[in-house]
């Protein structure tokens, strides 16, 4: 009984910790009933003696919490499909008319991003057909949007990948100073960056990009989409091989 017990308020917890990141997440609330649902399971959890019938509840209150998210992930994708996968604004690796298109919703500052960079070369290296396209999602800290926007910023000189590249493999900190460092270190002009890093142009793309993330339910970094599926975390190469091979024969399947 003490097992359950203890299984049920650990699982309560979570649902509460849930509750609140999702407030801190616009496109996440918790609607007035669910939250209707979380208070009588905490209330529960105080007055029932049987610890199991909490947990059974809240067990089933996850169930359908994830049910929900999931179909609004689907109807979200369904509905930003142009935005995720065609968007000429896009920085990308790889095939650009790539028969299979991997998204990445990424953060500079992000030590998973990092982690799962050296994974989407190898995939790019071992398969001419895939195209990654890199969506610019600065959530972690300031200096995340000021890389954002040096990063967008450099396609007009046409220094994306090495300015990316040098930024992914950076160890330390960043800040503004040392973003202007690895910009100049990898023969960017300095001044005409910064002019770009302050046009509309960089400002809309980047709040489309953050507007497009919460839409989709994008909550931290890495995110990935490919075709129907979106997957949280970092990934080893063997996954991300996988859900292109996935990708590639549904939509041989579709086609046929």
């Amino acid at each position: 009984m003490m097992r359950n017990l203890l299984g049920a308020m650990v699982l309560t917890a979570a649902l509460i910790s849930g509750a609140v990141h999702a407030a801190e997440a616009p496109a996440a609330d918790f609607t007035d009933k669910q939250k209707e649902q979380i208070e009588a399971i905490v209330k529960n959890l105080l007055t029932n003696k049987d610890p199991e019938i909490v947990l059974n509840a809240a067990k089933e209150f996850q169930k359908k919490q994830d049910a929900e998210n999931n179909k609004k992930a689907t109807e979200a994708l369904g509905k930003n499909k142009d935005k995720l996968f065609s968007n000429a604004a896009d920085p990308f690796f790889g095939n650009e008319k790539g028969d299979v298109v991997l998204v990445e919703f990424f953060d500079y500052n992000c030590g998973y991003c990092k982690k799962a960079a050296d994974p989407i070369k190898k995939l790019i290296e071992n398969d001419k057909k895939v195209k990654v396209v890199m969506k610019e999602y600065p959530i972690l800290a300031e200096s995340s949007r000021v890389a954002a926007r040096a990063a967008f910023a450099s396609i007009k000189q046409k220094k994306y990948t090495e300015l990316h590249n040098a930024l992914m493999e950076n160890k330390g900190a960043l800040s503004e100073d040392s973003i202007m460092e690895m910009a100049v270190k990898v023969g960017i002009d300095k001044e005409k960056l910064k002019k770009d890093m302050e046009s509309p142009e960089t400002a809309a793309y980047l709040q489309a990009t953050s507007e497009l993330g919460r839409d989709i339910g994008a909550h931290g970094t890495p995110t990935f989409v490919i075709g129907d599926k979106i997957v949280p975390g970092a990934m080893e190469y063997d996954e991300m091989k996988k859900l292109v091979e996935e990708a590639r024969a549904s939509a041989a399947k579709k086609v046929d």
